[in-house]
């Protein structure tokens, strides 16, 4: 499919930071995508805009993307994809250091990934969802999340999330002083992290996992 192809295509150009031209190439795949009536593939092109507005830096641009992509899903049904978006609103809030507004759509996404009992996505929310908590200052609360999001990823075996979720809770141990298990934990996630990148044999992709 066409519009595929350009997706595609958009996100090389994103990740050797021709954004313009990611832009360009992911537009022409909403527009195959609005031509055909496809408003699946409308709702994915919404959310590949912000993904690269995001990117780029434009945090302003890539919240109205990811707002017109949650409507998109909303209207669907797609309720995987409306909590994806929620994050991703979430995550641009968390940019912003606007972390209450952060926290608010984190806990939207977490109450619609246990509605329909999806782990991955609520494991999801409770990292995001950690790392605004630690930022408003409820430390509590916010390892309280992660550890959550550990036992899931832990058990989904999501190497992603563990190195992510243990390097919340050593910046946790770190605000409140616990520096010997802060750096315990963080050997730990760069450990988990390392696995990961020797599993990227290409090296383009390793160069934008890095970068990202």
């Amino acid at each position: 499919q066409i519009s595929e192809v350009l997706t595609h295509t958009g996100f090389v150009y994103s990740n050797l930071g021709e954004y313009n031209t990611a832009v360009e190439k992911l537009n022409e795949a909403m527009e195959i995508s609005k031509e055909g009536g496809d408003k699946n593939g409308v709702a994915g092109a919404y959310n590949n805009l912000g993904i690269v507005y995001q990117d780029a830096g434009r945090l302003e641009k890539a919240k109205e993307y990811f707002d017109n992509s949650l409507q998109a899903y909303v209207e669907l049904g797609d309720q995987l994809n409306e909590i994806s978006a929620l994050n991703n609103i979430g995550i641009v809030y968390f940019h912003l250091s606007d972390y209450s507004k952060a926290a608010e759509y984190h806990v939207k996404g977490l109450e619609r990934s246990l509605k329909i009992e999806d782990k991955d996505s609520e494991a999801h929310c409770l990292l995001n969802l950690g790392n605004d908590l630690l930022r408003i200052g409820m430390q509590e609360e916010s390892m309280s999340n992660y550890e959550k999001a550990l036992e899931i990823a832990q058990s989904l075996n999501s190497p992603e999330l563990i190195w992510k979720t243990i390097a919340g809770m050593a910046e946790n141990n770190e605000m409140r002083g616990e520096f010997e298990k802060a750096v315990e934990l963080n050997d730990t996630a760069l450990k988990f992290l390392d696995g990961i990148r020797s599993t990227l044999k290409d090296d383009k992709l390793k160069a934008s996992f890095i970068a990202a």
